[in-house]
């Protein structure tokens, strides 16, 4: 719904123009849980995502919620190389901008939905974390006000794509997983530089050998180790390689903090 996305985009953008223009008076403050379900972005008539143009500073695209900017790398011709993209399941396509012939399913919505209920319909963030670095953005995410506040990862949802649980077994072309094999979605926030903390999630684990664990559901994973962050990346790591380094996420829950509590009084 474009009208929610504007209500929201802009509401954060006066926020930050009130930060900037009011803390010099040393009279503003605002606290808030953000949501960012990737749902209430903007997408052109072809349920496609529509990011920023380029940024030069990280050589990529990007799109904006809930006080981030989410990135991810394109070539030169608009193709969508690595990083963040939005995944909404419709026909035998799920679409992304720029549009790549076919994405990743996510295990929990199996089979894609009816074109009819393109809108809206299972909206989640898929991040592509690739071995190959001119074909990653050179950081995941940003805060956006960072000059003006604070951001706290608090939780977000995790799941496998179907062709990551597929190649765990030999699916198309991929050499089988073995004993001793896993796969986990790290975190990493980062303050000026600076690591703040990280947090792992298990997709795929076999290193007890009478147990084969795979992702199969969303999980919701608690973030509050990563502090206070101006930048949150994601890789996929693994002890092993050969296999697509997909991730779902959904549902990222942040505290945003703007301006000084003290200052306001």
């Amino acid at each position: 719904n474009i009208s929610i996305y504007m209500k929201k985009f802009f509401a954060i953008a006066s926020l930050a123009l009130a930060a900037v223009s009011c803390l010099d008076t040393n009279t503003f403050y605002y606290n808030q849980n953000v949501l960012v379900a990737f749902d209430e972005l903007l997408y052109d008539v072809n349920g496609k995502c529509v990011f920023e143009s380029d940024d030069q500073e990280y050589l990529a695209s990007s799109f904006y919620d809930g006080g981030l900017n989410f990135y991810c790398r394109l070539d030169k011709d608009k193709n969508y190389l690595g990083g963040f993209s939005i995944a909404r399941l419709c026909d035998t396509t799920i679409f992304t901008h720029p549009a790549s012939e076919a994405f990743p399913h996510c295990v929990a919505y199996g089979l894609p939905v009816s074109k009819d209920t393109l809108y809206r319909a299972n909206v989640y963030a898929v991040y592509r974390d690739e071995a190959d670095t001119s074909k990653m953005p050179k950081v995941s995410t940003f805060f956006a006000f960072a000059d003006a506040g604070t951001l706290a990862p608090v939780s977000v949802k995790v799941n496998n794509t179907l062709e990551m649980v597929a190649s765990s077994y030999g699916a198309a072309g991929s050499e089988p997983f073995v004993k001793g094999d896993w796969v986990k979605v790290r975190f990493t926030g980062y303050k000026e530089g600076a690591v703040t903390g990280t947090v792992d999630c298990s997709l795929f684990d076999w290193t007890d050998a009478d147990k084969r664990e795979v992702l199969k559901e969303w999980k919701t994973v608690e973030l509050k180790e990563l502090g206070l962050i101006d930048r949150m990346d994601v890789n996929v790591v693994s002890n092993r390689s050969g296999f697509p380094c997909f991730v779902c996420l959904d549902d990222l829950w942040m505290t945003l903090t703007l301006g000084s509590k003290e200052d306001s009084k």
